[in-house]
């Protein structure tokens, strides 16, 4: 995904590889959520951790994660709104996301782009979704673009600016 261009995160995108792997996570905060979800998945195939929290540094991001089928990008809270570059992440590095947030009043997010923990009622059942996903409902979620609108930095410049 080129991401000079804020349009390709609007645009369906395929499969460019075959997906080896099963979920990568780059974890620096060992938030326990984040950590019982790695343990949950762990039960349908190998989740490998990378980062400081598991003495696992990697250079680049996108190299480690390119031939994995998922990223976990758990947000470090559920609070409504709160959304970080994890997500992104997750997306630019060509996997499907597996999230864990609350996106609030966030019209620009495509939800069918990602799986979302907190819209199952337990961890275990978001495991057991994404561990038997069929290869045909990965590429339907894979091929879904992130943003179904682009934002505006309006907001942001009447709230800096007083207008």
């Amino acid at each position: 995904i080129n991401t000079d261009h804020p349009d390709a995160l609007m645009k369906p995108r395929e499969i460019s590889n075959k997906k080896e792997k099963f979920v990568c996570a780059f974890i620096s905060n060992p938030e326990p959520t984040r950590m019982r979800a790695i343990k949950e998945l762990s039960r349908y195939g190998e989740v490998e951790v990378f980062g400081p929290h598991n003495n696992n540094p990697v250079a680049n991001k996108y190299d480690a994660a390119r031939n994995f089928k998922f990223m976990l990008c758990f947000e470090n809270d559920l609070f409504p709104g709160y959304i970080t570059e994890k997500l992104l992440d997750a997306y630019v590095c060509n996997t499907v996301p597996l999230y864990w947030g609350d996106f609030g009043r966030e019209p620009h997010i495509n939800r069918k782009s990602l799986v979302n923990a907190a819209d199952y009622e337990t961890l275990k059942s978001f495991s057991h979704r994404v561990g038997n996903m069929s290869q045909v409902e990965y590429e339907e979620i894979y091929s879904q673009p992130l943003l179904s609108s682009l934002p505006s930095a309006q907001p942001l410049q009447r709230a800096l600016l007083g207008g």
